[in-house]
């Protein structure tokens, strides 16, 4: 049963993040504001937004494929972790990626050998 509590945990993971990247560049402008405003005076936003979206579809790809679990699945709790953090105001609208960071968590120890 382990196992295919890991796969469910991948398939759900990988969808979100895969999901987030579509939507961002289909519908830029209701992720747009999810960024940091000091980033862009670094950069435009956008490009950052689509930076981020190919960001998202590999980390997706990671945890799919597999290949280093703990590694990508880390990473993934991070990325979720630093979302909430800098969208704290916004808590309402990123609450479900403090369920997401944990199951991403989850997933983390249930890959370690």
């Amino acid at each position: 049963m382990k196992k295919e509590a890991e796969i469910l945990l991948r398939l759900a993971l990988a969808f979100v993040f895969i999901y987030a990247a579509a939507s961002s560049i289909l519908n830029p402008s209701s992720w747009i504001g999810f960024l940091p405003i000091s980033l862009g005076k670094m950069w435009p936003l956008m490009n950052w937004l689509i930076v981020f979206s190919a960001f998202e579809v590999l980390l997706s790809l990671w945890i799919l494929s597999g290949w280093k679990l703990f590694w990508s699945s880390l990473t993934a709790a991070i990325v979720l972790f630093a979302i909430i953090i800098t969208n704290l105001m916004a808590f309402d609208i990123v609450f479900r990626d403090l369920g997401l960071g944990v199951s991403a968590m989850a997933l983390a120890v249930l890959s370690k050998k």
